[in-house]
């Protein structure tokens, strides 16, 4: 589950959470599962903005999920 999270692949999740169900996989051990994949997701994005907005001499700002120099928030 969390490596279909972590490809942003719908199609994937619904089936390894059906898997998982069937499987007697519970819902915290499945959350713990999909909580890894967007971890993983999140973290090189998170890196990236940050390069971003320093090679664009934006100063250090808290992730708010805005693109680099937007100055949206």
């Amino acid at each position: 589950m969390g490596s279909s999270v972590a490809a942003g692949c719908e199609t994937c999740l619904k089936s390894h959470f059906a898997r998982g169900k069937k499987a007697g996989l519970t819902k915290e051990e499945m959350s713990k599962a999909m909580q890894t994949g967007l971890n993983t997701r999140q973290v090189p994005i998170s890196q990236i903005v940050e390069l971003s907005n320093k090679l664009l001499g934006v100063p250090a700002q808290p992730d708010n999920g805005c693109a680099p120099g937007s100055g949206c928030c």
